[in-house]
């Protein structure tokens, strides 16, 4: 039977992790110890994720090929300096309101718990929402659930999850997590965990 207890969704090590506006990750400087690269995807072999999650990955990825499909790795980890680049880019080229909806702040990106990923298919709609027209992106949202993913800012939540629709972000909690969202029809780890929306940041 599945339990809503299983894992923390606290611990920055623990599978279930929630991060968002609200609840940074502690420490802020986090660093996964089982990062594993993703060999195989074009794009992969630079980027790494937590090592089930990188397996999980991979097993998907291969999948998704036996279909005639394929994908891309744009971004996976990222170090807390690393996002605070990103953040510190976007904020100087759109301001921060704007950079706020679709960047997080370093400390806040589910990219640095090694648990998410960023897909795409064609330099055209690379970390663009154009993605979801994509082969691959229905395939992913009839099959991810089987392989641990979930879309983790779906179209629609933005008030829940604090960031726009973002097709390309995929986040592993692992099969059972994500199969039971799925059953459910809870589309947010926020709504699932009875979590209060983050549309904005603390402070």
């Amino acid at each position: 039977m599945f339990s809503r207890f299983t894992h923390s969704i606290d611990s920055p090590d623990s599978p279930w992790v929630v991060v968002n506006k609200v609840r940074p990750l502690e420490p802020a400087d986090y660093v996964p110890q089982d990062l594993a690269a993703l060999t195989g995807p074009p794009g992969g072999a630079g980027q790494r994720m937590r090592a089930e999650a990188a397996e999980d990955f991979l097993a998907m990825e291969d999948a998704l090929r036996d279909e005639g499909l394929s994908l891309r790795v744009s971004t996976a980890y990222r170090s807390f300096n690393f996002q605070s680049g990103i953040f510190n880019d976007y904020r100087n080229r759109w301001g921060l309101a704007r950079a706020e909806t679709f960047a997080a702040r370093p400390g806040h990106s589910e990219h640095q718990t090694g648990l998410a990923v960023d897909v795409y298919t064609t330099e055209e709609c690379r970390l663009r929402a154009c993605f979801a027209q994509a082969d691959a992106y229905v395939w992913l949202q009839d099959n991810a659930a089987a392989y641990g993913f979930i879309e983790r800012y779906p179209e629609g939540e933005t008030a829940v999850t604090g960031f726009d629709f973002e097709p390309w972000h995929w986040r592993w909690v692992g099969a059972d997590l994500a199969q039971e969202m799925r059953r459910t029809g809870e589309h947010t780890l926020e709504e699932f965990f009875r979590l209060a929306p983050a549309p904005d940041y603390a402070d």
